[in-house]
């Protein structure tokens, strides 16, 4: 076999590319990264070329670096696949579906007995992460995300559009739906992290001719599935995807605020990851989906 670098410099590499920075890189290999940017210089001194710009705020990838982390990514990915496989983690008969936290327990959760009553013999793994960047694709056989343009690195097939509602606990506003205008002086759940492609309150009060101004008062929280707790337990007011509270709006837990509503660029896509060959399995779960989908349109 031709020589190869050390291989936890080209996982070093991976890393710093897909981040686009040696600090993030560093946190997720549990490394300093003073040693990440030593192994990135190690691998670069081995190949005689330079991977990478550095100098600026994100890093970006020389020619060389693009062209070289494609074939290193595949070859990784293999590496992963095959250990998988030979450590019994990728049994035929075990969906791992990868899907933001939100998606997870306001959508999948609730309609998945009727699959597993459907397919008692196949397993299901839920792995929730609201960064479907810092997965990697040997990690799951499937994965629904928010997009407004599906990643090319994917077979990607549109389940349902999505629109955008404002809504909180029917004791909030026991008058009724409010104009978009008074809201600006209702509490605002707000989300400080998360999901790429997030759509945020200035957003929707743009969206309604609205000019924004910092709201009155606000509560913050980290993801979607904690803004519509909050809202259902009556602190104030959320920003919500339509087909993740469906359920809650036509029980009366949650009503809408405003009878506004904005129709999102986007869509969520299901994502069949390339380079993974789908098992029999995962083709089921896959037309599940598809079906749940076209139901709640």
């Amino acid at each position: 076999m031709k020589p190869l670098p050390p291989l936890y410099t080209l996982i070093a590499f991976e890393a710093v590319a897909r981040l686009s920075s040696f600090t993030q890189a560093a946190g997720e290999l549990n490394l300093s990264q003073g040693a990440v940017s030593r192994q990135l210089q190690l691998l670069e001194d081995y190949l005689g070329c330079k991977l990478l710009q550095r100098g600026t705020r994100k890093v970006e990838l020389t020619p060389a670096g693009e062209q070289y982390l494609s074939e290193v990514r595949s070859a990784l990915e293999q590496l992963a696949g095959a250990t998988a496989s030979l450590m019994h983690w990728q049994q035929d008969k075990q969906v791992t579906v990868a899907c933001s936290t939100a998606l997870a327990s306001l959508w999948l959760m609730p309609n998945l007995s009727a699959f597993r009553q459907a397919q008692p013999d196949l397993s299901i793994r839920i792995l929730a992460n609201d960064n479907i960047q810092e997965l990697q694709a040997f990690e799951f056989d499937l994965g629904v995300y928010y997009f407004r343009q599906p990643p090319k690195d994917a077979d990607a097939v549109a389940l349902f559009d999505e629109h955008m509602y404002a809504v909180c606990s029917p004791g909030y506003l026991p008058a009724g739906p409010a104009q978009p205008a008074a809201l600006l002086d209702e509490t605002l759940i707000t989300m400080d992290g998360g999901q790429r492609d997030w759509f945020n309150w200035p957003q929707w009060f743009a969206a309604q001719n609205i000019a924004w101004r910092p709201a009155a008062r606000q509560l913050s929280v980290t993801n979607h599935h904690l803004a519509v707790q909050a809202a259902l337990a009556g602190q104030g007011v959320a920003l919500a995807w339509g087909h993740l509270i469906d359920s809650y709006l036509a029980s009366g837990a949650l009503v809408m605020a405003s009878d506004a509503k904005v129709t999102m660029s986007g869509a969520f896509y299901l994502l069949l990851p390339e380079r993974r060959r789908p098992k029999p399995a995962t083709r089921l779960f896959a037309d599940w989906l598809a079906s749940l989908a076209v139901m709640r349109r």
